[in-house]
Protein backbone atom coordinates (compact mmCIF):
# COMPACT_ATOMS: atom_id res chain seq x y z
CA UNK A 1 0.00 0.00 0.00
CA UNK A 2 1.36 3.20 -1.04
CA UNK A 3 1.83 6.20 1.43
CA UNK A 4 0.17 8.59 -0.98
CA UNK A 5 -2.02 7.22 -3.49
CA UNK A 6 -1.24 8.44 -7.08
CA UNK A 7 -3.32 10.44 -8.65
CA UNK A 8 -4.33 11.11 -11.77
CA UNK A 9 -2.27 13.70 -14.54
CA UNK A 10 -4.22 17.19 -14.11
CA UNK A 11 -4.08 20.15 -16.66
CA UNK A 12 -1.72 22.52 -15.35
CA UNK A 13 -2.21 26.41 -15.60
CA UNK A 14 0.21 28.37 -17.02
CA UNK A 15 0.56 31.95 -15.40
CA UNK A 16 2.71 35.06 -16.11
CA UNK A 17 4.07 37.16 -13.19
CA UNK A 18 5.31 40.53 -13.40
CA UNK A 19 6.24 43.25 -11.16
CA UNK A 20 7.55 47.09 -11.45
CA UNK A 21 5.31 48.60 -14.25
CA UNK A 22 5.62 52.12 -12.75
CA UNK A 23 2.86 53.30 -14.26
CA UNK A 24 4.45 52.88 -18.05
CA UNK A 25 1.45 52.85 -20.46
CA UNK A 26 3.94 50.42 -22.88
CA UNK A 27 5.16 48.39 -20.41
CA UNK A 28 1.45 47.60 -19.49
CA UNK A 29 0.19 46.68 -23.14
CA UNK A 30 3.58 44.56 -22.93
CA UNK A 31 2.20 42.89 -19.95
CA UNK A 32 -0.96 42.56 -21.27
CA UNK A 33 0.08 40.90 -24.73
CA UNK A 34 3.04 39.07 -22.58
CA UNK A 35 -0.62 36.39 -21.94
CA UNK A 36 -1.06 35.70 -25.54
CA UNK A 37 2.34 35.23 -26.40
CA UNK A 38 3.21 33.09 -23.39
CA UNK A 39 -0.01 30.97 -23.68
CA UNK A 40 -1.21 32.33 -20.29
CA UNK A 41 -4.27 31.57 -18.52
CA UNK A 42 -3.96 33.91 -16.14
CA UNK A 43 -2.21 37.17 -15.41
CA UNK A 44 -0.85 38.85 -12.28
CA UNK A 45 0.30 42.19 -11.49
CA UNK A 46 2.52 41.72 -8.32
CA UNK A 47 2.54 45.60 -7.43
CA UNK A 48 4.74 48.52 -8.19
CA UNK A 49 2.18 50.00 -10.85
CA UNK A 50 2.14 53.40 -9.83
CA UNK A 51 4.52 56.12 -11.41
CA UNK A 52 6.73 58.00 -9.58
CA UNK A 53 4.03 60.40 -7.85
CA UNK A 54 0.41 59.12 -5.83
CA UNK A 55 -1.56 61.61 -5.06
CA UNK A 56 -4.43 61.08 -2.78
CA UNK A 57 -8.32 61.92 -3.34
CA UNK A 58 -9.43 62.61 0.16
CA UNK A 59 -13.78 62.54 0.44
CA UNK A 60 -14.74 64.89 2.92
CA UNK A 61 -18.09 63.75 2.19
CA UNK A 62 -21.36 65.74 0.69
CA UNK A 63 -19.68 65.07 -3.14
CA UNK A 64 -16.93 67.37 -2.33
CA UNK A 65 -13.53 66.02 -2.39
CA UNK A 66 -10.35 67.12 -1.74
CA UNK A 67 -6.63 66.72 -3.09
CA UNK A 68 -3.00 68.35 -2.34
CA UNK A 69 0.02 68.56 -4.23
CA UNK A 70 3.13 70.23 -3.81
CA UNK A 71 1.12 72.56 -0.71
CA UNK A 72 -1.62 73.12 -3.56
CA UNK A 73 -5.22 72.18 -2.36
CA UNK A 74 -7.59 71.15 -5.00
CA UNK A 75 -11.30 70.69 -4.54
CA UNK A 76 -13.37 68.68 -7.02
CA UNK A 77 -17.53 68.43 -6.55
CA UNK A 78 -19.72 65.93 -7.51
CA UNK A 79 -22.41 66.88 -9.69
CA UNK A 80 -25.81 65.93 -9.21
CA UNK A 81 -27.86 65.13 -12.32
CA UNK A 82 -30.94 66.84 -13.26
CA UNK A 83 -34.23 65.48 -12.29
Amino acid sequence: MRLFPKKPPQKQTRLFFATDLHGSERTYRKFINAGKFYEAEVLIMGGDVLGKLAIPIVQEGNGHYRATLQGRVDFAFKEIPPE
